[in-house]
């Protein structure tokens, strides 16, 4: 599922972490190629925008920031480049915005942090290089090449000068998380294989025996986090289940209870940042939402995301789409399906989940074919990829409208809906008013409930 939003988006909001800062950074260098005329720093954490620099016509910057310790993104064209600031430092980095990442030079007391990162980059990208050949190790195969990679890691960490011990601890932790994350991802990947590829009941730590309490791992480590998440989603999982409350209103329950203010709150805005596009019963999750955080900024910014959503909530008129190509000819806009059901597909010949319900929706035009509704598929393919997109639909004997969105993502009835990940489904009623903002999919029996309630 693509999902770019989680990478490029930017809230307007303090840092979560809210540790008082009295200490500069100082953070300057020279970005060679660079196309626009700033870059902008934005949190790791809470993905808010901290500042903005301004490059000169050599490409060189210099500011003073007031910042918490911790890691930012640096947005420069389509790269987005994490650093880690220590307060009290300075940091200077040399870049060439067309070339790798891992080309970027750093120098000044900041620098031997961001160099032990870097390095780390190189290491953990060589091991996914072939992700095929990884995911056909055995289990204890695999169990050696990752720590191999730890044992690397971990004699970087300890060998770069100038590390400050409180970094060296934090780093060595999230090893250990990333350890379990990834023999855990590894036990998923392979259950299937066979018995040559059965797990040793000790593979890897259980979640239950992690410290969830952990506020300096939480805020620094994202391994943690993931982890964190994977907890919680399971006990929701659990309540959801034992008290039949929908799973995502069971995200938010199950941290109620939860004792460190700091880590709810980031919790609870990254789980409804995430969740609000496509939760049905909004009204009560966002309500949910405000009872439960204590972090008023966090509140302010998820209360503009209620307004988006309720811009497409059912009953209201539908965003629309005009002159999309067709692939029967022509151009086709949402108002000439006035009169009948819409039910539209947003997907893209690349995405395998899309793919995947390939199948159900021909069952389900071939089952509604006479009745009151067109099946319309929007593509988000690229306009370069127009040669491909047609020749999956002849290739894949696609029915129904086949239409391509002419700005893929950037598409208007694509922002509108708030899409961010496909595929995406959405059901509109013959006059043109918006049914189910993200109706249930081709392969889930609750979408022919839900044509059954209107109908069809």
């Amino acid at each position: 599922m693509k999902n770019i939003a989680l990478l490029f988006f930017c809230l307007v909001i303090f840092s979560c972490t809210e540790i008082k800062n009295d200490n500069s950074f100082i953070f300057s260098g020279v970005i060679e190629n660079f196309k626009n005329a700033n870059i902008i720093i934005s949190s790791t954490i809470d993905y808010s925008i901290k500042d903005t620099l301004l490059l000169d016509n050599s490409g060189k910057f210099s500011d003073t920031l007031n910042l918490p310790s911790g890691f930012y993104n640096l947005s420069i064209n389509n790269n987005r480049i994490k650093l880690y600031f220590n307060e009290g430092k300075n940091l200077n980095i040399a870049y060439n915005a067309d070339s790798n990442l891992n080309t970027i030079k750093f120098t000044g007391s900041n620098a031997p942090e961001n160099i032990f990162l870097q390095q780390k980059s190189v290491l953990v990208d060589s091991f996914f290089s072939d992700r095929q050949k990884l995911y056909n190790l055995k289990p204890s195969e695999f169990k050696i090449k990752l720590n191999k990679l730890n044992t690397s890691i971990t004699s970087i960490l300890e060998s770069q000068k100038g590390l400050p011990d409180n970094f060296i601890k934090l780093e060595k932790n999230n090893l250990t998380y990333y350890d379990i994350i990834q023999l855990n991802g590894y036990s998923r990947t392979v259950k299937n294989k066979g018995d040559e590829y059965a797990i040793p009941h000790d593979y890897s730590t259980s979640l239950d025996s992690i410290d969830f309490n952990n506020e300096n791992d939480y805020f620094y480590s994202s391994s943690y986090r993931t982890l964190f998440s994977n907890h919680y989603q399971r006990k929701a999982s659990e309540l959801s289940k034992k008290d039949s409350v929908n799973f995502s209103i069971a995200l938010l329950k199950i941290i109620e209870s939860y004792p460190n203010e700091k880590i709810k709150n980031h919790y609870l805005l990254q789980t409804v940042y995430s969740g609000y596009r496509y939760v049905n019963d909004f009204e009560t999750y966002f309500n949910l939402f405000n009872r439960l955080s204590t972090n008023d900024q966090h509140k302010k910014f998820i209360s503009q995301k209620y307004e988006e959503r309720r811009k497409v909530a059912p009953g209201k008129d539908s965003p629309e789409f005009n002159d999309y190509e067709n692939y029967a000819g022509g151009t086709s806009s949402l108002k000439d399906f006035r009169g009948k059901y819409v039910y539209i597909d947003v997907w893209a010949t690349w995405c395998g989940p899309c793919r995947y319900e390939i199948p159900y929706l021909k069952e389900i035009e071939k089952s509604y074919h006479d009745k009151n509704i067109a099946f319309v598929s929007i593509s988000v393919d690229t306009q370069r990829s127009q040669k491909l997109w047609r020749s999956t639909i002849k290739k894949q004997e696609l029915g129904g409208v086949q239409l391509l969105a002419p700005n893929d993502w950037n598409s208007t009835f694509v922002k509108d809906y708030l899409i961010t990940g496909i595929p995406r489904f959405i059901l509109i009623d013959p006059s043109g008013k918006i049914v189910n903002y993200n109706a249930p999919r081709p392969s889930e029996q609750s979408l022919i409930d839900l044509f059954e309630s209107e109908g069809i």
